[in-house]
């Protein structure tokens, strides 16, 4: 393996969101209702988003990812090289994790979820 073969492995942190009974609900509902339920998952998030990156503005750090795909919620971000900003990330990583699963858990979507400390290779 020469040297631009090698991968830089990345600290951070993933959280795993599954929404329990999304395809029963597409399934057992009329369109527009499923489309109602898709539209509030997206809701939730960028209004989630939206919130947690004025906090992170006020840091001067990056809001942490998310990645929607059927009945699943994937959070991702790596850490910043710093300490303090580590655990700054932190703190904006798990509120942006615990609103979300709050306000699924208010709108009646129930969800299995999984978070993670992980090492991420980056390419």
């Amino acid at each position: 393996m020469n040297e631009s073969d090698q991968i830089d492995a990345k600290r951070g942190f993933i959280g795993y969101f599954d929404l329990l009974g999304y395809k029963s609900i597409l399934t057992n509902n009329h369109i527009n209702k499923s489309i109602e339920v898709v539209k509030l998952i997206q809701k939730i998030l960028e209004e989630q988003q939206e919130r947690v990156y004025r906090a992170g503005t006020i840091t001067g750090q990056k809001f942490c990812d998310y990645l929607v795909y059927s009945d699943s919620i994937l959070v991702y971000n790596a850490f910043p090289e710093t300490k303090k900003e580590q655990h700054d990330q932190v703190a904006i990583f798990q509120e942006f994790c615990a609103a979300v699963v709050s306000e699924l858990f208010w709108a009646g979507l129930p969800k299995h979820q999984v978070v993670k400390n992980v090492v991420q290779k980056c390419g």
